[in-house]
């Protein structure tokens, strides 16, 4: 690799000049000098012109192991039978060995407390994941819910809900560093043999089987809400932390199709549900105390509820079509009209289809760009994504 914060040399030279002046002549040239670190083997070649001094090559690792200090860096080579410290003046060989440091990664940071992390859904775990994967393990994750798998999944989702992007763009474990053909098996490896649109019950249990095989579950503290973060110490204080409230509380969740709404979705206000949410009298709440957190509160949280003049006089079945509210066996032979034009529209065009409703009407202010599968997986499968 290129240390780019060693200046380049590219100036134009006389080199027909002698005395003084021809000693500050430099090649521009360049050689691939390895680096080498006894105690562990470790090595590092990197391009270098061979006119680059020794005391530019110390700042660059200063820089890229996190600033050390330069002066406990030093370059010692064979002579003969012995070794010499190079000086600082002296030019950059083609294999030193470096003393002073453990390791050419830059070394991660202990912070006193543990990381926290508001969210068990697919951004809670990837969070979670990254963290293992750089060796941090030292985290715990805090969700309202009684399982993992986010509000989305486990409350908004209709019991004949699917996925709408295709599972293997979507899984939790996606990417090389957790799924890939060459040797990684947890959770199976790339999701070959799952459905490419799975349904609701299919993709909760993804989220609960990739947590129980890379370990999230052990950093879980389930339903628990975070009420409040306090910040202590001040705000650019590299050891400041949060003092985070938490309160333990009873998860109530629906498995089955039809119903009215939830105890907490009546209680809940403007804010979302999580108000509604009734404290567990059996355990107490407690404060958690961590160096920095991260939340992830998802979406779908308080859907827009209007109650439309007449609707105590009309005759048919009035429902939301989200949190396994609706018993679409009531839609069979009937006319139907659906208000909206996003995700949960086009699932219900499909549900009503599929219980056999004599005719859908979609009512909306306004139309939205439905992509077919190849526009939304060619939109979607760029990091970033296009636009």
């Amino acid at each position: 690799m290129a240390l780019a914060v060693i200046q380049y040399r590219s100036q134009d030279q006389d080199f027909s000049v002698t005395g003084v002046q021809a000693g500050l002549l430099c090649s521009h040239s360049y050689i691939d000098c390895t680096l080498t670190i006894p105690a562990s083997g470790e090595t590092l070649t990197v391009p270098l012109q061979v006119c680059t001094k020794v005391e530019e090559l110390k700042r660059a690792l200063s820089v890229k192991l996190g600033h050390v200090d330069p002066a406990q860096i030093s370059f010692v080579v064979k002579q003969g039978c012995t070794y010499r410290r190079l000086q600082d003046s002296d030019q950059v060989l083609r294999s030193m060995v470096v003393r002073g440091i453990s390791s050419f990664k830059p070394p991660l940071h202990k912070y006193e407390h543990p990381y926290g992390i508001i969210g068990a859904g697919y951004h809670g775990i990837k969070t979670a994941l990254f963290l293992m994967k750089d060796g941090q393990n030292d985290f715990t994750i805090f969700d309202r819910y009684d399982k993992v798998g986010g509000h989305a999944w486990l409350e908004s989702a209709n019991k004949t809900t699917r996925l709408q992007t295709e599972f293997a763009a979507y899984h939790v474990w996606f990417g090389q560093e957790w799924s890939s053909p060459s040797g990684i098996d947890k959770c199976g490896g790339p999701p070959t043999e799952w459905e490419i649109y799975p349904s609701r019950d299919r993709v909760i249990e993804h989220f609960q089987l990739c947590a129980q095989e890379y370990g999230v579950l052990a950093h879980c503290q389930l339903s628990v809400d975070v009420e409040t973060a306090e910040l202590q110490g001040k705000p650019n204080d590299p050891d400041r932390s949060y003092r985070l409230t938490c309160q333990p509380v009873l998860s109530n969740r629906k498995d089955v199709q039809g119903g009215e709404k939830l105890e907490h979705h009546k209680a809940a206000h403007a804010d979302g549900y999580a108000s509604g949410f009734r404290a567990d009298s059996k355990r107490d709440p407690f404060v958690f105390t961590c160096s920095c957190f991260v939340i992830w509160p998802g979406n779908l949280i308080n859907p827009r509820q209007i109650t439309y003049p007449g609707e105590d006089v009309f005759d048919g079945m009035i429902e939301y079509g989200v949190e396994m509210r609706c018993d679409y066996n009531n839609v069979t032979g009937k006319r139907v009209i659906i208000h909206g034009h996003g995700a949960f529209t086009m699932e219900n065009i499909r549900t009503c289809c599929e219980y056999g409703a004599l005719h859908i009407d979609v009512v909306c202010r306004k139309r939205n760009l439905t992509c077919p599968r190849v526009v939304s997986w060619f939109i979607n499968q760029s990091l970033p994504a296009i636009s």
